[in-house]
């Protein structure tokens, strides 16, 4: 008898290890995005009436996803594994019957399910139940049993259940929440909860939360059961212009120690954003539906090494409009150089399907946006100085931020809408560009470029006509643009010092006056810098064509000092079927149309192999310009400077 109840439980035992690696198979292909894989190994798991099988397979039908989208099987797999004891698929039952989704809707249902998830702990069962306890739905209505439920879920970091209960503290039904009431945290703890603050400040995506981060209440730290802890920002705010910012929750933050120097995080962002003026009113609202941030943080840099963040189902409300992204995601990783000199960062961003509009207004549509971001030898403490995120503000010694930089911006199908849902304009792919090189050395090369394509535009009805006709708009553009022995280092320390100096100096920058002055003091050091240093600054190439028409333009120039013109230096366009572009232009009011005839009369242009038209303009120090040989504008006595630049700092 022994003998054989041992054997059965060998083979019992057998079985569930055997299950378990084929539900780790499962979900490890499903993670993967193999859901035809993650569906023939799952199979027979839910023969086996296997609770997790049973869950996923419901969340696959639920999602259409490796099956035929279908909310009453889903719902089917669901019960199966809530009868078994599955928590999360009791939850899933309470919002498909709150929801009408694969059965009637049904409020005393949904609170039934939400009841038995929240009896084992689960903290989005207890925020769904308290908020159809606090309405009456499924059952009495109940304000402190609906009040206590939603509490208990938003301190354990529920997003629904924070966004309700600072809803209910704002209109005046619940007294502000405060931290739990703890003893002072250990050393550890207390060490743990500086970085995760520092943590936070040094966010740049998916916002940049930043070093003027707010908090509404003091930061709290506990110990969690799997040997962590978990940091609570409560009420972050970002400010804003104009003393307004963007209000939220609490900001949670799982903290794990990875090893000496690495902690892994996993932060909780607030479900729902609020913007809100400096008068307390709400003028904006960011809902998040699903999130993922995730990073692992150097003790020893003070920095993020590595972070990666999915949102998904966000929308967006303001007075305004209302707009939609379906999901954004952010990649960063920071490792040292490969020449020990500094680190080297990767960021990336992509974003799909914005929408915004408003009956009132034009709409707007993008497909898909993507960034990325490559920097060489990134000088940590460089960085924190210039991102405001502390360390020495003195500019005198500041090392170079980097040697190179290697920046781009994509859009993809862009549209704007009229008020009929007509398309205004519409843009196939634009790219932005921009990289540097020698950032480190006393002079670096400098390149940015725009390419645009697919471009197409209409009148819009009922709208007054245009000043330039949308019908000469260029199906195609690019600007490429070069600068030579440009001192971007010196630069950068001669603008900043000026901008320190007009603020100690208390100058009224933010009056239209005083505006003007910094900028023409800028302008004056920027010249003198660019001059000293003789950077050439050069048009790779400027072109735009539709199909009867294009325009092509190349050149360089270089900045002058105390000069008539601040530059001197030359262009050739070259100009493919310029009567068309004329026609197209020429409404009977139109100035381009006038300027273009009579540049044509006044300087006939040259002609190049292909017979195209040719125009060389010239522009001297003086202030003279000649096109094609034929003078525009005579020279001008050298115009006093009233702003003078700030010294030169000396080399070391």
């Amino acid at each position: 008898m022994r003998l054989r109840l041992l054997l059965a439980a060998l083979i019992a035992l057998s079985f569930a290890r055997e299950a378990r690696a084929d539900i780790g198979g499962a979900m490890s292909a499903y993670a993967n995005g193999d859901y035809a894989l993650a569906v023939e190994k799952l199979a027979p798991l839910t023969q086996q009436a296997n609770r997790e099988a049973l869950r996923l397979m419901g969340e696959m039908h639920e999602n259409g996803r490796g099956v035929p989208q279908n909310d009453t099987l889903a719902w089917s797999y669901y019960q199966k594994a809530a009868l078994g004891g599955d928590v999360e698929s009791q939850y899933r039952l309470g919002q498909m019957h709150e929801g009408g989704r694969g059965v009637p809707q049904s409020y005393a249902e949904a609170s039934k399910w939400y009841q038995r998830a929240s009896l084992t702990g689960h903290a989005g069962a207890k925020a769904k139940l308290g908020k159809l306890t606090l309405a009456g739905r499924g059952g009495k209505v109940s304000f402190s049993k609906g009040l206590s439920l939603i509490q208990e879920a938003a301190l354990s970091g529920e997003p629904e259940a924070e966004a309700l209960l600072e809803d209910l503290e704002r209109r005046g039904f619940a007294k502000a929440s405060q931290s739990i009431d703890q003893a002072p945290p250990d050393a550890e703890s207390a060490d743990v909860l500086a970085k995760a603050q520092q943590m936070i400040r040094a966010m740049s995506a998916p916002f940049p939360l930043g070093p003027k981060l707010n908090l509404g209440n003091p930061a709290f730290i506990s110990r969690n059961a799997q040997g962590g802890w978990t940091v609570t920002l409560p009420k972050p705010a970002i400010p804003q212009s104009e003393g307004a910012s963007w209000r939220g929750a609490s900001i949670r933050l799982a903290v794990t120690r990875a090893d000496d120097e690495l902690y892994r995080i996993r932060i909780t962002l607030p479900a729902v954003w609020r913007f809100v003026s400096a008068l307390g009113h709400e003028g904006g609202r960011m809902e998040i539906g699903q999130q993922s941030v995730n990073g692992i943080w150097s003790a020893k840099l003070g920095q993020w090494t590595h972070s990666d963040t999915v949102l998904s189902a966000i929308a967006i409300a303001s007075p305004e409009g209302k707009g939609s992204i379906d999901s954004l995601a952010t990649y960063s990783n920071l490792t040292p150089a490969l020449e020990g000199k500094g680190h080297d960062q990767v960021q990336t961003l992509q974003i799909r399907k914005i929408a915004f509009g408003d009956a009132k207004t034009t709409g707007f549509s993008v497909q898909a946006v993507e960034a990325s971001s490559r920097i060489a030898s990134l000088d940590l403490e460089t960085f924190r100085i210039l991102s405001g995120q502390g360390g020495d503000t003195s500019l005198d010694n500041l090392a170079p931020l980097a040697a190179s930089v290697d920046n781009r911006f994509t859009l993809s199908g862009v549209k704007l809408n009229g008020l009929d849902g007509e398309d205004i304009l519409s843009i196939n792919a634009f790219e932005v560009t921009m990289g540097a090189l020698g950032m480190d050395m006393d002079t670096s090369t400098l390149k940015a470029g725009i390419t645009a394509s697919g471009i197409a535009a209409k009148q819009p009805t009922g709208v007054s006509p245009l000043p330039l006709p949308l019908g000469t708009l260029p199906e195609k553009l690019a600007v490429r643009l070069s600068w030579e022995r440009l001192p971007l280092r010196d630069l950068t320390n001669q603008l900043a010092t000026l901008w320190l100096n007009q603020a100690g100096a208390k100058r009224q920058a933010s009056t239209q006056a005083g505006l003007a002055d910094t900028l023409m003091d800028s302008l004056a050091t920027a010249m003198d810098v660019l001059v000293d240093a003789g950077t050439e600054i050069r048009i790779e190439d400027i072109s735009a064509s539709a199909p009867d028409w294009g325009i092509d333009a190349k050149g360089s120039f270089q900045p002058e000092k105390a000069k008539a013109q601040p530059f001197s230096g030359k262009i050739t366009i070259t100009s493919r079927g310029l009567d068309n572009l004329i026609k197209s232009l020429d409404d009977g009011t139109s100035l381009a149309a006038v300027m273009l005839d009579g540049l044509r009369r006044t300087s006939p242009p040259k002609k190049d192999s292909a017979g195209n038209d040719v125009f060389e303009v010239t522009f001297s120090a003086d202030g003279a310009i000649d096109i094609n040989g034929q003078r525009w504008s005579q020279p001008e006595a050298p115009a006093k400077q009233g702003n003078k630049p700030i010294p030169l700092t000396k080399k070391k």
